[in-house]
């Protein structure tokens, strides 16, 4: 039993063995070193809280061996299992782990969330009952049940599709997080992705992508988050609508405390798409002047405000009853799409965003002026107008970016943006919310929050 251990030397296992002597307070460590061997249990968690908490690099060995015991037990369906060694005791609760020691003055409880990461949730200096607080702290962190309520689609559709179900919770994968959702954007790709507008998907699918909420769990190779941060962002196309989401760390930014989680699931992707749009495709410089087309949507009244801040002139057109919320937002001309062309008004700009397509940006080419920019997030401009005219199109894709979700958050946290919000509906209510933004016209944006008692749904 003194030999090697998964390939590692002795002297590293008594590295190993000083940490289990300071933290059970037990000198039979160097016998619990060589029992890991057989307890596959136990490395994993010692593993974690010994790199976390020693900075000890020669653990490093242990993780390989350690790893393939957990998972071993997880395939042979072991999702509960127990090691109680000297005053350490080491659970696991489905798919949790709980790492803990007790005496006559100390207790103090430990959760390794998917064998990822370490949390302390309960420290105390108090003699109290230990096997009531483990009960307490496990019943806070581990729910009973292994699922979530989700908006997901089996097959493509309309309302119809739409099913409010439990799912299985997501695991995270490697550089990804584990985020309790508490609020969630509506986008208009989540209605196009429930009628098969980006083609084959793989099914059941869960609709969302913008996302405000908690970290409860990393994944493998995390470190740049830590379980209990609040975090906001955005995943390509699905799995907000959901009370848990797997969300790669790319798309994912620390919330700032002032934000709340509605402004920031209304935030991610049209204000990335605006800050894309103005600044690394049209180069919209202070002085220009720029035209905005359906400046009151999600995109428009981030674009609205992100180009009076770099001080340009901003015209947007929109239907009548929004244009005093975009003179409130600063525009210095607003028109009425339904009342007024847009090309008899607006006269040699340097920019167009397109947010509408169609005839709105074939009479667009007319208003810029020579060596313009035209960019549109809807439609392929003709290259061949674009050259006839002067002026150079692009139709531009959103590009996830954790830096520029921080830049945003920053943006929003001072003040120097707003977050415009037409209506907050519970998950339950996602068809209602998904339907409102096909019809178009929205003010701002829509947001689902998780809500555990929710009204009956309004999908099946």
């Amino acid at each position: 039993m003194m030999g090697q251990l998964g390939g590692v030397e002795f002297a590293t296992r008594q590295r190993l063995a000083q940490f289990i002597v300071d933290f059970a307070g037990n000198a039979r460590a160097l016998l619990l070193a060589d029992m890991l061997e057989i307890n596959g249990q136990g490395p994993q968690l010692l593993v974690r809280f010994a790199q976390l908490h020693l900075g000890e690099p020669a653990i490093s060995p242990f993780l390989g061996f350690a790893q393939s015991a957990v998972n071993r037990r997880h395939q042979a369906g072991q999702s509960r299992f127990q090691h109680v060694i000297g005053g350490a005791v080491f659970q696991c609760l489905n798919g949790h782990f709980l790492a803990y020691r007790a005496s006559d003055k100390y207790e103090s409880a430990i959760l390794l969330g998917s064998i990822a990461g370490l949390h302390p949730i309960y420290k105390s200096s108090t003699s109290a009952n230990v096997d009531a607080k483990r009960g307490e702290i496990m019943n806070s962190i581990v729910p009973e049940s292994r699922t979530v309520k989700a908006v997901a689609i089996h097959s493509f559709g309309g309302a119809e599709a739409l099913y409010f179900e439990d799912l299985p919770v997501p695991e995270p994968a490697p550089e990804e997080v584990l985020v309790r959702v508490h609020a969630a954007g509506v986008n208009p790709f989540d209605w196009m992705v429930r009628e098969g507008r980006f083609g084959p998907l793989p099914m059941p699918r869960t609709l969302g992508s913008d996302f405000s909420g908690v970290v409860e769990a990393l994944g493998p190779g995390v470190s740049d988050f830590f379980v209990g941060q609040s975090v906001f962002g955005h995943c390509s196309f699905d799995g907000a609508f959901a009370e848990l989401l797997a969300a790669p760390i790319s798309g994912v930014a620390p919330k700032p405390s002032s934000v709340n989680d509605v402004e920031a699931a209304a935030a991610p992707w049209c204000a990335m798409t605006a800050w894309q749009a103005l600044f690394e495709k049209a180069d919209l410089q202070c002085g220009q002047k720029i035209l905005i087309h359906g400046g009151a949507g999600g995109v428009g009244t981030f674009a609205v405000q992100l180009a009076l801040r770099q001080g340009a002139w901003v015209a947007a057109t929109a239907s009548g009853r929004n244009l005093s919320f975009l003179r409130g937002l600063g525009a210095n001309q607003v028109i009425d799409h339904n009342a007024t062309r847009f090309e008899d008004v607006i006269k040699s700009v340097d920019v167009v965003l397109d947010l509408v397509g169609g005839e709105t940006q074939d009479r667009s080419w007319k208003v810029l002026k020579t060596g313009g920019r035209l960019v549109s997030t809807v439609s392929t401009p003709s290259q061949q107008r674009a050259l006839l005219c002067g002026v150079r199109a692009w139709k531009m894709q959103t590009q996830t970016r954790a830096d520029e979700l921080t830049l945003m958050g920053d943006l929003i946290a001072n003040g120097e943006i707003k977050v415009m919000v037409e209506k907050v509906l519970p998950l339950s209510r996602a068809a209602e919310a998904l339907e409102m933004s096909r019809r178009g016209h929205v003010r701002g944006k829509i947001v689902l929050t998780i809500d555990q008692e929710a009204s009956q749904p309004d999908i099946h």
